[in-house]
């Protein structure tokens, strides 16, 4: 029953980030990411606000929380039935194939520019729009999955994706320049759940407010530095 309460904790953690989604696109056209609608007239800052905060780490925990369930599924295994290339196939039908599926369908209904076949087909590839997130985190689960099949040790790993999440700014295709930022988090996801490391019990008051401070610290320092000309990450 304790394993089962742990998922179910997951599935909460998920239900308040869809909804931390939705608040996000709600005020996407005050925030300036989106068009802004017709008669709209001017926002208040703290609608531009809400939207940077709704954003801010959404996608890192959705991502670590991809990491935490597969470091579960990992731990129910030994390390001779573990197969890497029974992962990426898997991986490939649930995240792939949607994503070259629904980007079809979003350039049949939504976008008729079509510039060339080309572009269309590296489009379609590349996750079109919202698709963006499935190809990147196919990435996620074959580099972990490497990381597994070689046994590498959890402090070189961790050394490597730090170094990767600063060339993510690099443009290489399949969305790999997002998933080298996103690795690391789902790295973490996957490394707490596999060696059963309880953070709970690490948790205290100080730790929380020093990570609270900490995130605030990083939030408005990053959230200003791109208002005044640094690189924009959205959701989309």
């Amino acid at each position: 029953m304790e394993k089962l309460r742990r998922l179910d904790d997951v599935v909460v953690i998920r239900l308040l980030l869809m909804l931390l989604v939705v608040l996000y696109h709600a005020f996407c056209p005050a925030a300036g990411i989106w068009k802004p609608i017709d008669g709209m007239g001017d926002s208040p800052v703290a609608y531009w606000w809400i939207a940077k905060f709704s954003s801010s780490f959404v996608m890192e925990t959705f991502v670590f929380i991809s990491g935490y369930l597969f470091g579960y599924q990992m731990s129910k295994k030994s390390a001779m039935q573990f197969s890497m290339s029974a992962v990426v196939k898997r991986k490939a039908k649930r995240l792939i194939i949607p994503s070259i599926i629904f980007s079809v369908l979003y350039l049949i209904t939504i976008n008729n520019a079509f510039d060339s076949t080309i572009e269309v087909a590296y489009g379609i590839l590349n996750g079109i729009g919202h698709m963006w997130f499935l190809p990147m985190l196919f990435w996620c689960f074959v580099f972990t999955s490497i990381a597994i099949k070689f046994n590498a040790k959890p402090e070189w790993v961790f050394a490597l994706l730090i170094v990767l999440s600063l060339f993510s700014f690099v443009l290489l295709p399949f969305r790999i320049s997002s998933a080298f930022y996103y690795m690391l988090f789902f790295y973490v996801g996957y490394w707490l759940k596999r060696y059963e490391i309880d953070i709970v019990k690490m948790m205290n008051i100080r730790c929380l407010s020093v990570i609270g401070a900490l995130y605030l610290f990083v939030f408005v320092g990053f959230t200003l530095f791109n208002k005044w000309g640094g690189v924009q990450r959205t959701l989309c």
